[in-house]
């Protein structure tokens, strides 16, 4: 692969379009030959006395020093 994208990339103008289109198919048919077909959804229900709230991603839970609550 990496051979095939320093081709690519070495080549100038109209000669670049198929070179990468090769690359892509190689990526989707050889190296990375699937994809994910569901994904997962996750629903947060909040309080109407919440005025400001985040979700943390990186830890997949509310951010609490972000959410912020109404006198």
């Amino acid at each position: 692969m990496e051979d095939k994208l320093h081709e690519c990339r070495n080549l100038v103008g109209n000669q670049q379009t198929p070179c990468w289109a090769e690359l892509d198919q190689l990526l989707m048919e050889r190296i990375v030959p699937w994809a994910p077909l569901t994904t997962e959804l996750l629903v947060q229900i909040t309080s109407d006395k919440v005025v400001d709230y985040s979700f943390d991603q990186a830890n997949a839970m509310p951010a609490l020093d972000r959410i912020a609550v109404a006198p």
